[in-house]
């Protein structure tokens, strides 16, 4: 963060030098402002990475054209910031412009294009347009599966979006499927400690509890848990097996069952404070998941 903070004023001096030597729409100068766009987003300040991405767009429109790579990756990079930004209209206007020029000049399944195409399906899928997200995220799963296999890792992240989507329009048969599948696989690939795994472990959870499935949840948790202890040993401090500890822990308190939760609230928060110290915001969070445990129990001295 203070790295961020020092890189923005050198930044911002070098835009000023370059649009003074070179002009506003030289190439060097736009590659700038698309660097400090991007410092500038990443430290949260939307307003102001907007205002230098426009600009960037506008030079290369002005030097390179409409449909110029540079032009559209960074038509992509706006969409993005104002995805994130809740701006939602404008940003589904360019994420359906990129897409377009993207299939007339690189083909309908070029990587570039189904990126774009999973943005674009996620913002629909998020503002409702439920029907359309879901032909996106299908055609996404369609294209990889026959250029990179079922097997690739860009294949399982687009059966996870399509899987979102088809929980919200009630399919739940298919989406449990594709969240399933997506986790054998991860946990084949990539190992269970793998954060990415442990992503898709989330995924499965949430959406059993989406559900009210919390025995199918206890089941996933249970057996993950045994993998890790299968390959850590029973007390690991592994930070992946802890993280799924905890939301275990939370799980057991909401079906009652308030000795194993407590039990593993305090083993996480005990290997926490051995691990990262007693100041380490894990170990904090910890703290505060058990003196909530404790005071759901009428335990008040404890949770204190």
């Amino acid at each position: 963060s203070g790295k961020l903070t020092a890189a923005e004023p050198l930044l911002k001096r070098a835009v000023r030098a370059w649009e003074a030597s070179l002009g506003t729409e030289h190439p060097d100068t736009m590659e700038v402002q698309c660097q400090l766009a991007a410092l500038l987003q990443g430290q949260g300040k939307t307003d102001e990475a907007e205002s230098a991405y426009r600009s960037a767009i506008l030079g290369s429109k002005a030097a390179f054209g409409e449909d110029h790579p540079t032009t559209v990756a960074r038509t992509c990079r706006l969409a993005e910031l104002l995805h994130g930004a809740g701006q939602q209209d404008e940003a589904e206007e360019l994420y359906r412009q990129v897409q377009n020029l993207q299939r007339s000049s690189l083909g309908r399944t070029h990587p570039d294009t189904l990126a774009v195409q999973t943005k674009l399906g996620t913002l629909l899928g998020e503002s409702g347009e439920l029907e359309e997200a879901e032909q996106l995220h299908r055609d996404v799963v369609a294209a990889r599966k026959r250029e990179l296999g079922v097997e690739h890792a860009d294949t399982m992240e687009s059966m996870v979006c399509l899987a979102q989507v088809l929980e919200k329009r009630r399919n739940f048969k298919e989406a449990e499927q594709l969240l399933g599948l997506e986790l054998a696989w991860s946990e084949k690939a990539r190992g269970i400690d793998s954060e990415l795994t442990l992503r898709s472990i989330r995924h499965l959870a949430r959406f059993y509890e989406n559900q009210g499935r919390l025995r199918d949840m206890d089941a996933l948790y249970r057996r993950v848990l045994e993998i890790f202890e299968a390959s850590f040993g029973s007390d690991t401090d592994h930070p992946g097996a802890l993280s799924v500890m905890s939301d275990f822990a939370k799980l057991l308190e909401l079906q009652e069952k308030l000795d194993e939760a407590e039990a593993l609230h305090r083993h996480v928060l005990r290997r926490r404070e051995e691990r990262l110290g007693p100041e380490h915001v894990d170990t904090l969070r910890s703290a505060d998941c058990l003196g909530l445990a404790l005071q759901s129990r009428g335990d008040l001295k404890s949770a204190e």
